[in-house]
């Protein structure tokens, strides 16, 4: 609904970043999480992310949303450098950076300045892409009780960070822990603990 809604809006206010990045990331966590169709019709979710960088090429909000859905470290450094204190551009950026085979400049940018959330979901990702079983499974463990800081939907950091956790505990052998926290996370839509209870 959010979606349409701000798809609907930027037919009318074309240049408002706000609904630009409404429209992407919303196209963002339905094609890419739920594989969605709705955003089928304006050319799919490459389209709208084509679109909201067209019209908002400075708002750190979308280019941070360009640099995940095209998995690019130069958008996600972009993404960054309009916004230093925008922390879904830092975590996209120390994603990307581990993902090229970096993991500690990933860790060096993934700080987390707060006990609780979303950054300590980005080190857990991390250190578990390294095999660092224990440390991701701390960090996962850090995840929860807190507030998404970008658009998301409800469940989404309570299944990512079991996903994680369940994976970690795999790694250091302690299926029954895993087991847990793997059921928790296909329970919120986790396809990867699915496959992974499956086998």
């Amino acid at each position: 609904m959010i979606g349409d809604r701000a798809l609907a809006g930027v037919r009318e206010c074309p240049d408002s970043a706000l609904l630009w990045y409404l429209a992407v990331r919303s196209a963002e966590i339905l094609g890419t999480r739920f594989g969605s169709q709705t955003f089928a019709a304006p050319g799919g979710l490459h389209q709208v992310v084509e679109e909201a960088l067209a019209h908002a090429p400075n708002s750190a909000p979308i280019v941070t949303v360009a640099a995940r859905v095209e998995g690019s470290t130069a958008m996600a450094r972009q993404a960054l450098a309009l916004d230093s204190n925008y922390q879904p551009a830092r975590r996209a950026l120390a994603e990307a950076v581990a993902r090229d085979g970096d993991i500690e400049a990933g860790l060096d940018l993934a700080i987390a300045s707060n006990a609780r959330g979303p950054m300590h979901l980005t080190r857990a990702r991390i250190l578990l892409a390294a095999k660092r079983y224990s440390e991701a499974s701390r960090e996962a463990k850090r995840v929860l009780p807190s507030a998404p800081d970008e658009l998301s939907a409800s469940a989404d950091l309570y299944r990512d960070s079991n996903e994680v956790l369940g994976l970690a505990l795999l790694g250091l052998h302690q299926r029954a822990e895993a087991k847990r926290a793997l059921r928790a996370a296909a329970s919120a839509g986790s396809a990867a603990a699915r496959a992974q209870l499956a086998q």
